[in-house]
């Protein structure tokens, strides 16, 4: 199967945030190859998504808000970056390692 056919079979909400992402330039057969085996999940608030012992995945968040942070030892909490929706996560970590 293509990549531009996968892309097509993508939920409109994928699709859209696709193209408002980094990778929105790109054309349908490379973000059918991005995005068609991806997982998609809707999670509650306050879910975390993502832990340092996890595998490094990357997330294309399609609603919502997303606040990455790190805690201390002592429980503090310092916020690093805000996501929305379109916005791309993880991509670093994914490449590099966590």
């Amino acid at each position: 199967m293509s990549g531009s056919s996968q892309f097509a079979k993508l939920p409109e909400e994928v699709r859209r945030a696709s193209r408002q992402s980094v990778f929105g330039e790109l054309d349908e057969d490379l973000l059918g190859g991005i995005w068609g085996p991806g997982l998609f999940m809707e999670l509650d608030q306050g879910v975390k998504i993502y832990r340092p012992e996890e595998s490094s995945r990357i997330v294309l968040l399609l609603s919502g808000f997303v606040r990455m942070y790190y805690v201390s030892e002592s429980g503090r909490q310092l916020t690093i970056r805000y996501i929305r929706p379109g916005e791309i996560m993880g991509m670093m970590a994914a490449i590099g390692g966590p």
